[in-house]
């Protein structure tokens, strides 16, 4: 009897356990791919900073245009690291309109080869449109840190 009390909570405790499981995954919508049907044209979706000094922030804009037929607003984009920062328009964008995005890449505590993107997201629009930077921060300089002998001034000849 004592066997069956602990199987009957153990499958109690289980059923618990399986219960908080959510079955309901959401599907991550992949991104636009060049030449679809969006709600947004931009002038470039890759751009390449080529080398940068490091402990210097990059920037780089990308403009584009609302080509859903109506009012666009967008919802935050989703970066693949926290190193790279959109500023977005938060207002809604007329018809026909024109925007730029700012992205901010930080170098600091970064060196070498790097491929970031951004996932832009608009209301009403289930697929971002990808934009990706990249480009290499250079290591720092090298400084000669070797002690240079120095003339005793004590013992100068006249």
């Amino acid at each position: 009897m004592k066997k069956l009390g602990i199987l009957f909570l153990g499958l109690m405790f289980a059923g618990v356990a399986f219960g908080q499981h959510n079955h309901e995954h959401k599907k991550e919508v992949p991104p636009v791919k060049p030449g679809e049907p969006t709600f947004a044209e931009f002038d470039k979706v890759v751009h390449d900073f080529g080398q940068i000094t490091p402990n210097e922030d990059a920037f780089v804009d990308f403009a584009f245009k609302n080509i859903s037929g109506k009012s666009l607003l967008l919802n935050p984009p989703k970066t693949s690291c926290g190193c790279t920062t959109p500023s977005y328009p938060k207002e809604p964008i007329a018809v026909g309109g024109e925007e730029t995005m700012q992205v901010k890449y930080s170098t600091k505590n970064r060196i070498g080869k790097f491929n970031k993107q951004i996932k832009v997201y608009a209301q009403g629009y289930d697929a971002p449109i990808l934009l990706t930077i990249k480009g290499e921060v250079l290591p720092p300089e090298v400084v000669e840190t070797t002690p240079t002998k120095k003339k005793n001034s004590l013992f100068k000849k006249n």
